[in-house]
């Protein structure tokens, strides 16, 4: 059987515990499963979701990935998981999408608006919740 190398990205709005289970039977089925966590931090400058794809690749060892590496993401990670294909300086062999959306360029700006408001407890009137 072969071995694969899963990357299990947790939507930003729960935390990597989520994906803890399905990486437990990975491993016991004798793949490399590994969880990083989305980092953000609301006082920098840059946007949220690149520096989630950033807190992904800072978490990854790029040199000691093993082929065939396969990316998952979970619920809102989906629209996060092109940028970090991207970003990951290794070839991916295949990307799922489970209960995520794919993210089109036009929905992009009001993607990221409404990930702000929920960053900071706002709904959609600018009122906090």
């Amino acid at each position: 059987m072969s071995s694969y190398t899963f990357i299990l990205i947790h939507s930003p709005l729960v935390g990597p515990y989520t994906w803890r289970p399905v990486a437990n039977v990975l491993q016991a089925r004798g793949h490399t499963a590994i969880v990083p966590k989305l980092l953000d931090n609301p006082h920098a400058t840059n946007p949220y979701w690149q520096q989630e794809v950033a807190s992904v690749i800072d978490q990854l060892d790029v040199q000691t990935l093993q082929a065939p590496v396969i990316l998952v993401a979970h619920s809102g990670a989906g629209v996060l998981l092109p940028a970090i294909r991207h970003a990951i300086n290794h070839p991916i062999s295949l990307c799922i999408f489970v209960d995520a959306g794919r993210l089109c360029r036009k929905k992009l700006h009001g993607w990221i608006e409404s990930k702000v408001r929920l960053k900071n407890n706002q709904g959609q009137d600018g009122r906090d919740y």
